[in-house]
């Protein structure tokens, strides 16, 4: 005990005053260095996420197309005070129509949500959903073409029975609502 106090008593003595604040207690240089090194390491967690998220989006961006709208992000602050991007999403616009042009839209648009390389669960919603509009659209693309299949084959027919001199029944279609067709034989 005797030594220690003689240890203390010399550094306060002999040491000049402004090499007194030089001197420092090891336990706490090491804390401090460990702190800093936890801040440090926290912000390139933020950092590499932020790079991580920002190449998510641009993926969805670049297979959608002109389907998909700009990148919005969510923040959060970090140890330093910065904001840094915590997550992130991009809007999808699903084209209307049953032409040539919006289906191959649809099928660009459909591969947008599995553009990077693992997917959220948000993306496998929207894949998900995009292919059931993709696949309605399909079905109701090939409807289309089948009733207007039928329709020239029934005037084709008309026009035959005509020439061959026989009685026809005239075909008429009536447009009761939007959704729903009645033909009728007057």
């Amino acid at each position: 005990m005797l030594q220690s106090l003689k240890y203390s008593a010399y550094t306060q003595n002999v040491l000049p005053s402004d090499e007194k604040f030089k001197v420092k207690d090891v336990s706490f240089v090491k804390a401090e260095t460990a702190k800093e090194r936890q801040i440090k390491d926290e912000i390139e967690r933020l950092e590499s996420w932020e790079d991580y998220v920002k190449s998510h989006e641009l993926a969805h961006g670049v297979v959608g197309g002109s389907s998909v709208g700009s990148s919005s992000y969510v923040y959060t602050y970090g140890p330093d005070g910065k904001k840094y991007i915590q997550g992130g999403q991009v809007s999808v616009y699903i084209p209307k129509g049953l032409d040539e042009a919006s289906m191959a839209s649809l099928k660009r648009l459909k591969n947008a949500p599995g553009a990077s390389k693992d997917m959220s669960m948000k993306d496998m919603t929207s894949g998900a959903i995009i292919s059931a509009v993709e696949r309605s659209r399909a079905f109701k693309l090939r409807m289309k073409e089948a009733t207007e299949k039928y329709e020239k084959q029934k005037i084709l027919e008309a026009e035959e029975a005509i020439d061959n001199g026989q009685e026809i029944f005239a075909y008429k279609k009536l447009d009761i609502s939007s959704t729903r067709l009645i033909e009728l034989f007057v």
